[in-house]
């Protein structure tokens, strides 16, 4: 796998490859641990108890870890960044899904597309980033990217809850797509 066929050429294109997992990693776990934070808001906004909602935490976590490994195979035949982009198109589409969602079934089916979407992004976001790197340069890259893994949590709790230190409590349309 170490074909110069398979490497992007030039340090650009592999700031590029940084940038672009890097950052999506940090959405996927910031988003993650947001939405857990955001139940009561969105309940009230959808009128479906938070006992309910709880399904799109767990269905998020169920379809991430369903679709991980095959996600990585599926980079590996059909090609990493082709496969990345998808994982992307459809956290996007899923994001937009939840927010325009006037139900709690709306927003556990966009949750279950946004665990499937999220867990692509990760496999072929690490396995794009070990093939545009090598050395030193791959062990930055990845180590930053493990970076932004770990900051993703802390970021996604920072997003819901206002300086103030309160968790979100009230009912508008922002608490679903600031879940997204």
């Amino acid at each position: 796998m170490t074909s110069s066929a398979q490497k992007p050429s030039g340090t650009g294109m592999a700031l590029g490859v940084l940038l672009a997992t890097c950052l999506s990693n940090l959405v996927v776990n910031a988003n993650t641990s947001a939405v857990g934070i955001l139940l009561p808001a969105i309940s009230q906004d959808t009128g479906t108890s938070v006992d309910t909602l709880q399904w799109a935490v767990t269905g998020y976590s169920l379809m991430g870890a369903a679709v991980i490994v095959t996600a990585g195979s599926l980079g590996d035949v059909f090609g990493r960044r082709r496969v990345f982009q998808l994982g992307l198109l459809l956290f996007v589409a899923s994001c937009v899904l939840i927010a325009l969602s006037h139900t709690g079934t709306g927003v556990i089916l966009g949750r279950v597309v946004q665990g499937a979407a999220g867990s692509t992004i990760l496999a072929c976001g690490l396995s794009l980033l070990t093939v545009a790197n090598s050395g030193d340069a791959q062990l930055r890259s990845v180590s930053l990217w493990g970076a932004a893994a770990a900051v993703g949590p802390w970021s996604g709790d920072s997003w819901s809850t206002p300086p103030g230190g309160r968790a979100c409590s009230g009912s508008t349309p922002s608490s679903r797509s600031s879940a997204c």
